[in-house]
């Protein structure tokens, strides 16, 4: 690798991990217990990684160019996600609904009959965990700040960018696992 080159990635890793931190705050982030596990087995995963990237650099003598700087660039990524990750972890305080709680909550487990009479079922969680694919909705999310405070048998409409929604709420309560 050229020095030219080298100096190039090393730069872009100081300026990634300069990125990085200027999120590192002293915000604090609300996550249910799942999602603050998803998020330590994430960084460890990226950890393991980390360490197969740096040992791919540390023997890449015989690559070219392009393949060091493709890695080097991954290794940044791979790096700036890192600490995001630890920022969100060492700042995130841990939120369990309570199970008394008639009304709906943060962390609860949410079932609707949606407007064609079909089940859907949602976890109100943080933005940080949010994958409305897998059901998981922001507590931020039209569908989030409609179900908040709502009880069970309350039909509530939500504007989503698709459209007007008409939920039914169905069933609720805590969940300690999300695809039960």
């Amino acid at each position: 690798m050229s020095r030219k080159t080298k100096a190039h990635a090393q730069n872009e890793s100081k300026k990634g991990r300069k990125e990085a931190m200027v999120i590192s705050n002293d915000s604090k982030y609300t996550v249910t217990p799942i999602g603050l596990t998803m998020l330590k087995t994430e960084l460890e995963s990226l950890r393991s990684r980390r360490r197969e990237m740096v040992a791919l650099l540390q023997g890449s003598k015989g690559l070219g160019d392009s393949d060091n700087i493709n890695t080097q660039e991954e290794l940044i990524r791979i790096e700036k996600r890192m600490l995001t990750l630890e920022n969100l972890i060492d700042n995130s305080i841990v939120s369990t609904p309570d199970v008394h709680n008639p009304k709906i909550e943060f962390g609860d487990r949410v079932t609707v009959l949606n407007e064609n009479n079909e089940q859907e079922v949602f976890v109100i969680v943080s933005s940080h965990e949010a994958n409305p694919g897998e059901g998981l909705i922001s507590i931020q999310s039209p569908i989030g700040k409609a179900l908040i405070g709502r009880k069970v048998k309350e039909t509530v409409q939500v504007h989503t960018p698709s459209g007007v929604r008409k939920l039914t709420i169905m069933g609720m309560g805590n969940t300690t696992q999300w695809n039960q």
